[in-house]
């Protein structure tokens, strides 16, 4: 009876009533839990804006647009504040971070703490640690390809080594050492456990108070524990070094918010940053660079194109770095912008919410065009609108041309690209990023040529064309909806470029 009657109210009765969706999703948040354990919430999202529209009900409260005008008019608005399902990655996480605190002068107090590692000044003097990590890798790289059994390499892995060495030596002047040392990597594993962990909790709230979260929390503790313990032993290392012995996230928290025994940190804010820091920094560029690699091995004239102004603008693999050349590299901010769009690393929706106070205060809120209920989750799924036909033509077709504005005219696309989202919630590590890609791909087109590999793994990253609907584009590198994303590949034969490997001896 008590069931009959809550289908009843969410079906007929609720404010939502008519906007369409899928029939489950409007009278339980389990239809988006259920597609959040199986990593596909962003396809189903999509999927479903074809099937019912522009506005799409997906979940009893809940709200998804596939708009530009409803970026706008959600993440620019400040009257629209992060959902309270924020707070329930806080059974997942080490405490209030930037990532889930909902207030927000705490947000604007946390984002200029942050804000201030990745000025410009700050990266200029952090590059030479990124050149350095780099170059680990192109070392690797060549180390396979000098190989008496030379293997293909995954490039999911060997980006996301490279990634969480470079986010420690941003944070706390340390790398982890990741690219070389095996015994490291099991961080990436926690990351990727917490990260499953908060999207499933923010898209099923309901977990958070059922026993079933106790049930993820097993699975995921023991992964956890041993991530926060070596960010213990990291934070102790730098503490034992002096606040001004490097210029890091360390350096900056520590001495903005006056930390200055190491025994009080687990309770500061620098303990809850730095955790969350680790998990956003490293998985980011890694996800960025690998689609960008599965897209260029599989789009000849763009790889070509590519390489040719790499090659053309700089004199040697030394002179790729900050400054007018490397953003004078048009095409490759054209690529990387292309790989964001197809391969957004968080594809979901990141959730908003209204409240009766805001109405009282300022009148209704419109998204849209749509007047919103008080109480009602709104988001645009960042998968579904850079896949939106309306702004993106050929929206499955890896094309760098769209950016550039002597070619095609970017304005109506730059409207509906939010990778980063876009606002005050914006992610801070932008500029960090974009320098880290382009550096990295530059260098890699500079020292060596690739190609997908032409054994059965070379396949294991895209769709599988014998399945219909999500995962049957075989040209789609495949993105698994973890709040981030997981991947696989793609996995590369490389090849050194002429005699240029040999500089990689001097570096």
């Amino acid at each position: 009876m008590f069931g009959a009657t809550v289908f009843t109210y969410y079906t007929f009765l609720h404010p939502l009533k008519n906007y369409p969706g899928p029939l489950l999703a409007r009278v339980t948040d389990a239809y988006a839990g259920y597609h959040a354990i199986m990593m596909q919430l962003h396809l189903v999202a999509w999927e479903d804006h074809q099937k019912y529209g522009r506005i799409i009900r997906h979940g009893p409260n809940k709200l998804v647009f596939n708009s530009a005008e409803a970026l706008k008019d959600i993440y620019l608005n400040e009257r629209v504040p992060k959902s309270h399902v924020y707070l329930t990655t806080l059974h997942a996480t080490t405490g209030e971070n930037i990532f889930c605190t909902i207030d927000k002068r705490t947000h604007r107090s946390r984002q200029r703490l942050i804000g201030t590692v990745f000025n410009d000044r700050f990266l200029q003097q952090f590059e030479p640690t990124i050149v350095k990590e780099i170059n680990v890798l192109l070392g690797l790289i060549l180390a396979s390809c000098q190989a008496f059994d030379a293997q293909p390499l995954d490039m999911t892995k060997r980006f996301q080594y490279l990634t969480l060495d470079i986010i420690g030596q941003l944070a706390f002047g340390y790398s982890n050492h990741v690219q070389i040392r095996p015994i490291n990597r099991f961080l990436l594993k926690g990351m990727k456990a917490v990260n499953y962990h908060i999207n499933v909790l923010m898209q099923f709230p309901a977990l958070a108070q059922s026993g079933l979260v106790s049930l993820m929390n097993i699975f995921t503790a023991r992964q956890q524990q041993k991530n926060l313990d070596s960010l213990r032993k990291i934070i102790k290392k730098r503490t034992d070094q002096g606040i001004e012995a490097k210029q890091d996230l360390y350096h900056v928290v520590t001495k903005q918010a006056g930390i200055y025994d190491d025994k009080n940190i687990e309770m500061s804010e620098l303990w809850s940053e730095a955790a969350f820091f680790y998990v956003a920094g490293a998985e980011t560029s890694s996800t960025t660079m690998s689609a960008l690699l599965f897209y260029l091995s599989r789009n000849q004239h763009c790889y070509q194109r590519l390489a040719s102004e790499i090659r053309s603008t700089f004199m040697d693999g030394g002179d790729i770095r900050k400054g007018a050349k490397l953003v004078g590299c048009k095409y490759l901010r054209a690529c990387i912008d292309e790989a964001l769009r197809l391969s957004p690393p968080v594809p979901g929706i990141l959730w908003r919410e209204f409240s009766g106070d805001e109405i009282k205060k300022n009148g209704p809120l419109v998204i849209d065009g749509h007047v919103i209920s008080p109480g009602t989750q709104v988001g645009v799924c960042t998968y579904a609108v850079h896949h939106n036909e309306e702004y993106f033509p050929e929206p499955f077709m890896f094309k760098p041309e769209r950016w550039l504005a002597d070619e095609i005219t970017p304005s109506r696309p730059l409207q509906a690209f939010a990778p980063f989202s876009i606002g005050c919630r914006s992610c801070p590590g932008k500029t960090m990023a974009y320098l880290e890609i382009s550096l990295t791909v530059a260098k890699i087109l500079w020292y060596f040529d690739f190609e997908n590999c032409s054994s059965s793994l070379g396949s294991l990253e895209g769709g599988n064309p014998g399945r219909s609907g999500r995962r049957g584009r075989a040209e789609e590198f495949q993105l698994y909806d973890i709040f981030a994303t997981t991947h696989t590949g793609p996995i590369l034969s490389f090849r050194p470029r002429g005699e240029f490997w040999k500089e990689l001896a001097t570096v």
